[in-house]
């Protein structure tokens, strides 16, 4: 199993899939939710077939795993200038776009955009 890449990590419990890379978690600590992109993960629009299964596939594939172990994972930027050091508007710039946190999602350690690719109902990055 790969290790993620430094970062910080949320346990978390998947409330609802909204389509094949985007889902709505609810922290196990604070109970407090948040809409996730999985980064890394590509897949169909919901106005197609294709989409329509990786949505149907990921909302089996959470449910038959629905007692795994689920962590977010919030992986740091890189030092995109060269300066050595990460400020905070990248690291806000990186997590978010369309008003959803762009993270990892972890299964019983093994990454969901992964799983999602190898099953060919994404691409992955």
């Amino acid at each position: 199993m790969p290790s993620p890449t430094p970062g910080i990590c949320f346990p978390v419990e998947v409330v609802r899939v909204i389509d094949g890379d985007t889902v709505i978690v609810r922290s196990t600590r604070s109970h407090r939710e948040c809409r996730v992109r999985l980064r890394n993960c590509d897949a169909p629009e919901m106005g197609t077939g294709a989409g329509k299964a990786a949505k149907e596939w990921l909302v089996g594939y959470l449910d038959d795993h629905r007692d795994a172990e689920k962590l977010l994972h919030l992986p740091l930027p890189g030092d995109t200038d060269g300066s050595g050091t990460i400020d905070l508007d990248e690291i806000i710039r990186q997590a978010f776009s369309f008003e959803r946190l762009q993270a990892n999602l972890y299964v019983n350690g093994y990454s969901l955009s992964e799983t999602m690719g190898v099953m060919g109902f994404a691409h992955v990055s």
